[in-house]
């Protein structure tokens, strides 16, 4: 059985008017666009994605979403504001484009939605804390959410900043700074009424929401040790999309278990499980691994491969997992047979591809 997928790669494309040979510019790099996070229509007729230019003057980076149809004939840009946009999502029924944007002035970013029929977009959600991921659900009523906490709680009367109290190992980081002892965790928006529930709380990071097939659960990444900035123990983590739902842990690996992806039925998780449980590999190779959603002993399948893989998207048919193999500065598309672990070669060249998606 054939499966049709979309392979996105980054190349440095030169139009045929501008392809006569010079010495390279320090300034050329602001002519380059950088194109990301394509995400496919339901119907499969286009892919949205952003586009991001430098601003030379402003010393700043601009993005807008585009869309682009799947034969690649039609391209047409959907924003053009200063304040750029990021993390286009369709949702279920094809009807709107979401997106994040700190347009009007916006402290943060926050959900916007756009009528594919045409119209100005429209903000959706009025989030205080910072919003780092979403998921729409499969029937398009809610939104699954990734909140930062609030530094403070707007219930204090004394606005001055305190101090900051270092607590952790890990406590700075490039261009941020001094980390902030601040979570992120889940909450459930509705779309119709905007109410905003909260699935998860307490002093653990929550990451990666993704919905199963049906709508009722939701699996996510966490590192719930005692010390969780002193190692890269994280485990995959399944709660009911309610409130008050019950939340159990998944995977038990001393390493790390990461990016969930859900089969058709709803019946069995495949994710990426380091090489070894030791703590921050400089050389570590993520292992395809599939278990059961409801529990038991996960099923490595590529470790004799010997070679990372990342991006796993299960086939329709439940049968097989398409992914990306690195080798010797290369990137390859595969997919292997879930039941005999017989790995296939897509395709072959000097080429590296960066991630991939089901075609619906």
């Amino acid at each position: 059985m054939k499966h049709s997928l979309i392979f996105v790669s980054l190349l440095f494309l030169v139009p045929a008017a501008a392809q006569s040979q010079r010495p390279l510019k320090s300034s050329d790099v602001y002519r380059l666009k950088s194109v990301a996070d394509p995400r496919i229509s339901p119907d499969g007729n286009w892919i949205a994605h952003v586009v991001s230019v430098v601003d030379s003057a402003k010393d700043k980076r601009i993005s807008d979403l585009w869309m682009s149809s799947w034969d690649g004939k039609s391209h047409v840009q959907l924003t053009y504001t200063p304040d750029g946009e990021s993390m286009p999502r369709f949702s279920p029924d094809g009807k709107y484009l979401s997106f994040m944007s700190s347009r009007t002035g916006l402290s943060h970013g926050q959900i916007w939605v756009m009528d594919r029929r045409g119209g100005e977009a429209r903000k959706l959600t009025n989030i205080k804390g910072e919003i780092s991921d979403y998921a729409w659900s499969p029937d398009g009523k809610q939104i699954a959410l990734v909140i930062q906490d609030l530094e403070r709680p707007d219930s204090l009367k004394d606005k001055n900043k305190l101090p900051y109290v270092i607590d952790q190992v890990h406590f700075k980081r490039d261009v941020e700074g001094y980390i902030r002892p601040l979570k992120s965790h889940l909450y459930l928006f509705d779309v119709s009424t905007s109410k905003l529930d909260t699935l998860t709380r307490g002093k653990y990071d929550e990451t990666r929401p993704v919905w199963s097939p049906d709508g009722t659960q939701i699996a996510f990444v966490s590192n719930r040790t005692a010390k969780p900035d002193r190692n890269d123990n994280t485990d995959i983590y399944i709660i009911e999309a309610k409130v008050r739902g019950t939340m159990r842990q998944l995977t038990t690996w001393g390493g790390s278990d990461d990016t969930p992806r859900w089969s058709p039925d709803g019946t069995r998780i495949a994710y990426l499980q380091s090489t070894a449980a030791d703590n921050f590999l400089m050389y570590d190779q993520p292992i395809l691994t599939v278990i059961q959603a409801a529990g038991g002993s996960p099923r490595q399948l590529t470790r004799l491969l010997d070679r990372p893989v990342s991006s796993p998207e299960w086939a329709p048919d439940g049968k097989h997992i398409a992914l990306i193999v690195s080798d010797d500065r290369k990137d390859y598309l595969a997919e292997i047979e879930i039941t005999s672990g017989d790995l296939r070669t897509v395709n072959e060249g000097e080429r590296s591809f960066m991630t991939l998606s089901q075609h619906p």
